[in-house]
Formats: C-alpha cells, structure tokens, sequence
C-alpha cells in the first residue's frame, strides 16, 4: 500500500487526505468516501471518479474539476448547482443538459427565468419519484440514482472499468450491461517476437516490420495480435537499453494494471506474532506478502 498524511482514512494510494473512507488514488482531500482518482484536490463530496482541483460538495460525479454542488453528472467544468447533465462549463444551475456554455437556470437546454427553473425543477423531481425509470433487469430509478448503466454509451468491456473489475462476456450480459464483440483481426505479421533483434542491433528497418503479439490474441486484454514499432520508441529503447516490446500496447498496459493492487480493500489481521490489531488493506488474503498492522511494521523497520 502507498499511504502519506492520511489521517482517519482508507484506501490506498493516499497523499494528504483527512477523513476520506475507501477512496484510491487520492490526494489533498478532506472528507470525501467511495471514490476513484481524487489526486487533485476534492472535499466534502461522495462517489467520485476522476474529480478535483477544488471540487467540492458533489455526488455520484465523474470526470470533473473546479465545480461545487454537482449531483449525478459526468463532464462538469468551472459550475455550481449541476444536476443530471453531462458536458457542460461555466454554467450554474442546470438540469438535464448537455453541451451547454456560460448558461444558467436552463433545463433540456432550454432558458428560464429563476422563478420558473425553481417551480419546474420541483415538478420534475416529483415526476421522477412518481414514475421512475426501470431498467430490464427490473431496477427502479428514482431522483437520487445516478443515469442507469443500460443507457451508457459504451459497452462494458470496451470501458476503463474492464481493467479494474474485469467480467466475462456472460457476466456482462448477465448484469445486463452492453457487451461489444471484439473485431476479428486479420494482420499478416512479418516477424514473430522470439525473432526480434537485440536493442543494439535493432535499425530502422525494424520500423517497416510487423510484429506479432506474444499472447497471440489468446488473453483478456484487448490484444490487437499484432503491432509496429514507432520512430520515437526505438529511439527511447535505445536510450533506455532496454529491449524491444514483444507484446502489443494493450498487452503492455493490461500486464501493467494487474501488477497494481486493485481498487477495493478487505479485512486483515496483523500476521506479527502476537498482534490482535485488525484493519483494511489492499492486499488480498490469498497474497503470499506478510501484512502487518502500521504499529507493527514501524517497530520492524525503525
């Protein structure tokens, strides 16, 4: 686990964060829980992911910066008092808009005065409790829910989320999300990986092959079965010394996250010997690593 100055939190990857619960990847945040890539500063705030630099008093919001009361909405940059919208900027109360600019008391993307958005954002709410939205799966959602996962533009395992909670295809299709069919691949690669040249003797002539990818296609991680090497990364594997890639970028970079500790904690003793303290760590209890509580792992090292 990566914790600094986390004081009364949980989580991990933590930097200067005071009583945030289960957050990852948070840094200077006060008061925030349930949330995914807070490195920039959020407080006050619930369920977010990918927000901060000053972000404050939201809920349920992600890929946001620099905005303050903004409740079941994605996109939301420089605006106070957002709700159900999506792309929108230096607006304040707003409502079921999308690609608005220096807007306010607008609702579908339409004008009111502030007299009528407040009588009509009542009315509106009221509908939404009365006659919520139900999903196939026979979820209800009422004023409070966050947009359902069956309207979502993409499909699950063509998302960022397959890379931290990966599902099958029939655990995709189960839950009733959307499921995209991989495209079927059909390059002709010019040179295998256990045929690649050694960093040193690697030349230009490497940039014109096509490589195939070790995994072949036989794995969960998008793999394109077959790759280039580009001009600028020759040139950083020469620098570097290191050797040339013999899996595709997706391969790379899938091979990279599981390394990671995943996003989510689980209830661990303190294996010293002795010890009863019990806490929440990352490390899950089939990890070969011995987990010890903070007291324990200080009196060892220092």
């Amino acid at each position: 686990m990566n914790i600094k100055n986390a004081v009364n939190s949980t989580g991990d990857n933590l930097e200067q964060v005071r009583n945030c619960r289960r957050i990852f990847w948070g840094g200077d945040c006060e008061n925030v829980s349930y949330s995914f890539y807070v490195p920039s500063g959020s407080k006050d705030s619930f369920d977010l992911d990918h927000v901060g630099l000053g972000a404050s008093e939201n809920y349920e919001l992600h890929s946001s910066f620099r905005c303050n009361r903004i409740f079941f909405s994605t996109r939301i940059y420089d605006s106070y008092d957002v709700s159900y919208s999506d792309d929108v900027y230096n607006s304040e109360n707003i409502f079921a808009c999308a690609g608005i600019r220096k807007k306010s008391y607008c609702i579908f993307n339409k004008q009111y005065t502030k007299e009528e958005y407040e009588i009509l954002i009542e009315k509106i709410k009221k509908h939404m409790d009365e006659m919520p939205y139900q999903d196939k799966k026979g979820s209800i959602f009422k004023y409070g829910e966050f947009f359902p996962i069956d309207i979502m533009p993409f499909a699950y395992n063509d998302s960022v989320i397959q890379e931290y909670f990966p599902l099958t295809k029939e655990e995709i299709l189960e839950k009733g999300y959307k499921y995209k069919k991989p495209e079927e691949k059909n390059y002709k690669p010019t040179i295998l990986p256990d045929q690649l040249p050694s960093v040193k003797d690697a030349d230009e002539k490497i940039l014109k092959e096509i490589i195939q990818c070790e995994h072949k296609g036989n794995c969960n991680h998008k793999c394109t079965t077959a790759f280039r090497i580009i001009q600028n990364e020759l040139n950083i594997s020469k620098i570097l010394n290191v050797p040339l890639p013999n899996l595709c970028p997706n391969c790379r970079h899938m091979e990279r996250i599981e390394i990671l500790n995943p996003p989510r904690l689980y209830h661990r003793k303190c294996m010293n010997k002795g010890c009863q303290n019990e806490f929440e760590t990352s490390y899950a209890p089939n990890r070969l690593e011995i987990i010890y509580c903070d007291s324990c792992y200080k009196k060892e090292v220092y």
